[in-house]
């Protein structure tokens, strides 16, 4: 069968576009992921942004279009992660409400000397002193585990200014029973948090969720082994974690309205955490999602949004 010019064209073209999406996907994953993180800030209507405060450099996303008649909703990554792992979060939020996102300091592209403290505690005061430099007064905070931890600790320190929490299991919770990952760290094992390489990313994975999403293998390695370059300060950091006040402590000064979820599923933190939690804050309410991880706001970031919107309204 012979092929006109157009056809052979068309051809080349499309075999020329899949030749080249080939190479920068298997030869450029960074430039893959970069590219789907751009992708999700455009869909979530969000710019990266930067301050200095004092000797640390905060790094965040923010709603490109604030709007002063909604109210400000602050979201607090968990350990090893930053500022896009709220990002399906905000897309679904956006016109609810005006969010910020920061990289806490210590981590994604904030600054902190490694000598600084990095317990929930100190960190809740540097997360203060952020908003106050950005203007916000009065503000939701919603958190994942390591998150959700500073979140607890800024509504104890700063009860007037915390309208609501949202806690996606949040750590800290030191009532039995442990989790698979507690009980590891106990026993002296490696942190699977703290991985060294590409193989020990890919083993994370399937710790933190329960079913995880599609990733390609060059960009699982990318990923592993720029986790693997923050291994130092990323040890640093939990060892002074571990010496934070206990969630429960901090839980029983919350006075804010707070929406606790968890994955049933949760191999970092056992799921008993949300009632332990709820039994100590006043205004507490629970939901435990069913073939979930331990990051829902990635897992199931759409029913994780309507459950809170639902919820937010009547708070």
């Amino acid at each position: 069968m012979a092929f006109s010019f157009l056809e052979k064209s068309r051809f080349w073209i499309i075999a020329a576009f899949v030749a080249g999406l080939g190479a920068v996907w298997f030869g450029a994953p960074g430039t893959v992921y970069r590219m789907v993180i751009a992708t999700e800030r455009l869909l979530a209507d969000t710019s990266p942004q930067a301050q200095t405060i004092g000797d640390e450099r905060w790094a965040y996303l923010a709603s490109d279009n604030f709007d002063k008649n909604l109210p400000v909703l602050l979201l607090l990554h968990g350990f090893g992660a930053d500022k896009d792992n709220f990002n399906r979060v905000a897309r679904r939020l956006k016109g609810e409400f005006n969010i910020v996102q920061p990289d806490l300091p210590g981590f994604g592209l904030s600054s902190s000397a490694l000598d600084n403290r990095y317990t929930a505690v100190a960190q809740a005061n540097r997360v203060l002193a952020f908003m106050d430099h950005l203007g916000h007064q009065q503000f939701h905070v919603g958190g994942n585990s390591m998150g959700g931890y500073v979140a607890l600790a800024l509504a104890s320190l700063a009860p007037k200014r915390i309208q609501s929490l949202w806690l996606l299991a949040p750590a800290g919770v030191n009532t039995p029973p442990l989790s698979p990952f507690i009980q590891s760290v106990v026993e002296g094992k490696p942190n699977a948090l703290i991985p060294s390489n590409g193989a020990e990313f890919d083993l994370m994975l399937d710790m933190v969720f329960s079913k995880r999403p599609f990733m390609p293998g060059p960009v699982v390695q990318y990923l592993g082994q720029a986790q693997a370059m923050r291994k130092p300060r990323l040890e640093a950091i939990f060892a002074d974690l571990k010496t934070s006040k206990s969630a429960e402590q901090l839980a029983s000064q919350v006075a804010a309205p707070t929406l606790i979820v968890w994955g049933e599923d949760d191999q970092v933190l056992h799921p008993s955490g949300a009632a332990t939690l709820s039994g100590l804050i006043g205004n507490a309410q629970v939901k435990v999602l069913p073939g979930v991880g331990h990051l829902p706001q990635l897992e199931k970031s759409a029913s994780v949004v309507d459950e809170y919107l639902q919820w937010i309204a009547t708070h």
